[in-house]
């Protein structure tokens, strides 16, 4: 409901990037707003949490057009909004216990990041080298990745066999598709 993970402004040139993130940002919180005080909503934490552009294109970090935690909890406060607003990233893990009188929700730090600062994660990733910049014996061949498939497809039908169709909706499947040295791969089922 806030933000995304995109490539607009950083990844664009002939923009003045500065004001278009502020308005990315500024559009961003009208939006949240508008469906907080809509759907009220006893708790929202914000989905994708932050991320950072490593390698050379690491200076474009800077114009990444997402509300930070700051800014959502300040919006929250100048509305008055009732929802109660967490942010589970950084090895957050929440907890959400059922009661007649609501539900409770605590969080925790199950996971101890690796680093709790931004910058400094910037900082340590900023040589990174990008995959397509690697020989291209980095990227796994057409084979390889055809048996990935094949074991993933053999995993849910195993699933399915042994939790029955009605389970169905409470599984979820990504298929990736992608190109390898410049040929289609294919998810057959």
């Amino acid at each position: 409901m806030c933000g995304a993970a995109g490539e607009y402004p950083q990844a664009f040139i002939n923009l003045d990037r500065d004001a278009e993130k502020a308005t990315t940002i500024s559009s961003s919180l009208g939006r949240l707003r508008d469906k907080l005080e809509t759907l009220k909503p006893a708790l929202y934490f914000p989905a994708g949490g932050t991320y950072f552009i490593p390698g050379k294109l690491s200076g474009l970090f800077k114009y990444v057009a997402q509300p930070s935690a700051d800014q959502i909890s300040a919006l929250v406060k100048e509305h008055h909004i009732s929802t109660r607003v967490c942010f589970a990233e950084r090895g957050a893990t929440m907890t959400v216990t059922s009661k007649p009188s609501g539900a409770d929700v605590s969080m925790s730090n199950g996971v101890p990041p690796v680093s709790t600062s931004l910058g400094d994660s910037i900082a340590a990733h900023r040589d990174d080298v990008y995959l397509h910049e690697t020989d291209d014996t980095a990227v796994p061949d057409r084979a390889t990745i055809e048996s990935v498939f094949d074991l993933a497809r053999k995993h849910w039908r195993r699933v399915i066999e042994q939790e029955g169709d009605h389970h169905l909706a409470e599984h979820h499947v990504c298929v990736v598709l992608g190109f390898v040295a410049g040929r289609e791969l294919s998810a057959q089922s």
